[in-house]
Parts: C-alpha cells; sequence; structure tokens
C-alpha cells in the first residue's frame, strides 16, 4: 500500500469516527426549550389521565425562541425587531407558559382558572399566587407555532396560560394543575433546575 493511499485511508478514518463539535442552531433552540420546559404526569388506574410539557416563557427563552422564529421564518429586519419588542412587552406584563396536553379522557381536555369541568391552572411566584389573565386554546397551530413548540403533536392540544407578572424576578415559579382525575405540579428555579 502506497503511504499516500494509508495516509488517506487513515486521515478518513479517524475524520469517520471524530465527534462533530459543531452545533447546529436547530439543536441550540431545542436545548433551550428543553431547559424551559417541564413534564407531568397524572394516571387514572392504567390509563394517563394528563399529559403535560409547559414551556416557561422566560426572557432568555423568550430570546432563543425569537432566535429561531428569525431562522425558521426569515422575517423582514422590522418584523425582528417588532417581535422582540412585542416579547419583551409580553414579558413585562405576564408569566406566559405554553402547554402541550393530552387526555383519552373526552371530558379532561381542557384548562382554565377556575371550573369543575377543566384542569385548574394556579401559579406561584416565589409562595405568592398570581392572578390568571387568560388561559387560550389554540386549536389549529400554525407550522411555526409546532416548530417553535415541540411538545405540540399529534395528539396534544395546545394551550397558552397568562398570569400577572406582579413577581417580576422570582426565584421560584411553580404551575399547579388540578382537576377530577388528580393534581401534580411542574417548578421552575432560578437557574433553571426543575422542581
Amino acid at each position: 500500500m502506497s503511504l499516500t493511499r494509508r495516509t488517506l485511508l487513515t486521515t478518513g478514518a479517524a475524520l469517520v469516527g471524530a465527534p462533530a463539535f459543531g452545533r447546529s442552531e436547530r439543536k441550540t433552540y431545542l436545548d433551550a426549550h428543553e431547559e424551559a420546559t417541564r413534564e407531568v404526569r397524572l394516571y387514572n388506574g392504567f390509563f394517563t389521565a394528563l399529559l403535560a410539557r409547559g414551556t416557561l416563557l422566560d426572557p432568555p427563552f423568550r430570546l432563543a425562541l425569537a432566535e429561531e422564529r428569525k431562522r425558521v421564518y426569515d422575517p423582514s429586519p422590522a418584523d425582528h425587531v417588532a417581535f422582540l419588542a412585542r416579547m419583551a412587552e409580553e414579558g413585562a406584563r405576564y408569566h406566559e407558559i405554553v402547554l402541550g396536553a393530552d387526555s383519552p379522557f373526552d371530558e379532561a381536555n381542557r384548562f382554565g382558572a377556575q371550573g369543575d369541568d377543566r384542569w385548574n391552572l394556579r401559579l406561584e411566584a416565589d409562595g405568592t399566587e398570581l392572578a390568571c389573565v387568560e388561559v387560550a386554546h389554540v386549536r389549529k397551530p400554525t407550522p411555526l407555532q409546532r416548530q417553535l413548540y415541540p411538545q405540540v403533536n399529534i395528539w396534544s392540544e395546545l394551550w397558552l396560560a397568562r398570569f400577572e407578572n406582579t413577581a417580576p424576578n422570582p426565584g421560584n415559579l411553580v404551575l399547579h394543575i388540578g382537576g377530577g382525575y388528580g393534581n401534580a405540579e411542574m417548578a421552575w428555579r432560578r437557574g433553571g433546575t426543575a422542581g
């Protein structure tokens, strides 16, 4: 075997076995999404009564979301600036959580602030309950929404919960989810550790 051929084979084998050091922009976004997302599962006997994944739209994640939107959607510079301004304004007014939720029970596919006919959502910031402003069901998520919130799939529904931001920089946020089939909570602690 010639020296040149041996060198090419050795170099090629080294390149094939070498790890990829570069991270795609999509992977970077998905890592940020995973860090901002919590999951709960509630069971009723042998059935999953609720599977919900909630993403907290905190300031760092809002920036990551805006960059992913820019990468995927390719908006004009003015549109991107307007989106960043809207995200900052909404972040100052609300604590927002985007839920991808699924239940096999037809009567357990609704979310809101109060009522026996739904999953009730309450948000606490450092132990203080925040007023619920709105819980909106996005009936037909757009392709962009599905890209930005990968917890939304063919089984789950997309919900947006907004709570008053009377605690702008809490150390702990806890979303309580309760209904006829039980209750659970999602917790976000400063620094991104799950509760």
